[in-house]
């Protein structure tokens, strides 16, 4: 198995093997890692760690993002570990250029990849929420493009910025008290 290497280790300095065939733009090394059976949810530094999809999407690697979500190893992941990777994404929104992340959600978005509509319950909140707090139109967009429910409403516990609201209520809510930010989000939704 290639060479004796084992696509599955981390290496002595915490690194996935497909680090750096993922930050360097090596196709061919990605999908022959990846067919070597290299794990794509293995995070570094323990549980709370960096994964190499998380490397993909917050370095903006959206080639390798891509060849990762047409793979099997993304597909026999559970969807649990496919919606993290949206919030991971739209938490990191602000260090983000608007088309990165509105490539992004497409990629984990895409075919049987991630819930549109998943409720992230330590935030009590969905991806269009988050979208609309993080002034991400675009996100918005790709959200809308994929189904995203604007009328459902999170019943989990009452949690300040959302308050039991549908990403619709909240873009218009927010809309009032931050007119910049979000101008426009509760127009781009309703239509």
């Amino acid at each position: 198995m290639l060479l004796g290497a084992n696509p599955i280790e981390l290496s002595y300095r915490d690194h996935s093997p497909l680090s750096f065939p993922v930050v360097r733009g090596d196709q061919r090394m990605t999908n022959l890692l990846l067919d070597h059976g290299a794990d794509i949810h293995k995070r570094t530094s323990g549980p709370e760690g960096t994964s190499i999809v998380d490397v993909a999407v917050h370095g903006g690697h959206l080639d390798a993002l891509a060849i990762i979500v047409r793979h099997r190893a993304w597909w026999n992941s559970n969807k649990a570990q496919r919606n993290d990777y949206v919030i991971r994404a739209l938490s990191s929104a602000a260090r983000t250029t608007t088309f990165e992340l509105g490539a992004t959600l497409n990629y984990l978005l895409e075919g049987r990849g991630a819930d549109p509509n998943a409720v992230y319950e330590a935030l009590d909140a969905m991806p269009l929420h988050l979208s609309i707090l993080f002034g991400q139109r675009e996100a918005v967009r790709v959200l809308m493009r994929h189904r995203a429910d604007v009328h459902w409403k999170l019943t989990i516990r009452g949690s300040l910025p959302f308050e039991n609201m549908t990403p619709l209520e909240y873009a218009i809510g927010s809309r009032s008290a931050f007119p910049r930010t979000h101008q426009g989000h509760a127009r781009e939704i309703a239509s």
